[in-house]
């Protein structure tokens, strides 16, 4: 539903942005509810990957390390808030939706960024024997 669209229509659009604005204004109307919203934050993330890995196509060894770099970041992040997203949404529920879904949204990537860059040795090195 939700993560499956979100992801789609940030393929189209190329820009996790927009898509997490439009999730954004439809948590302030309530037209979604706020776990939603956040599912829609981490599938337009990972959907935001796409544009890089299109172009590594034609690059070379360490263009495409570095687009698999940025799928698997995102990847990391979906794997640690996604069960979780009925948690944390609880926990930013007590502000208005439209800034709720701006925050999750840094959280994600902060939170993220801090455990992928201190796993990354690993992850460089599964990357770099796989030849991407």
């Amino acid at each position: 539903g939700v993560f499956i669209s979100s992801l789609l229509i940030t393929i189209l659009f190329q820009s996790s942005s927009v898509v997490t604005s439009i999730v954004a204004i439809f948590a302030q109307s309530f037209v979604i509810p706020l776990p939603m919203a956040f599912v829609a934050v981490i599938a337009s993330n990972i959907g935001s990957t796409s544009t890089v890995l299109i172009e590594s196509l034609p690059s070379n060894k360490f263009g495409k390390q570095y687009a698999f770099l940025h799928l698997g970041f995102n990847i990391v992040g979906m794997i640690i808030f996604l069960p979780m997203v009925a948690y944390i949404s609880s926990f930013f529920s007590q502000h208005f939706s439209i800034y709720a879904v701006a925050m999750f949204h840094t959280f994600f990537n902060v939170v993220t960024g801090i455990i992928f860059f201190t796993g990354l040795n690993i992850y460089k090195l599964f990357a770099c024997k796989k030849g991407f």
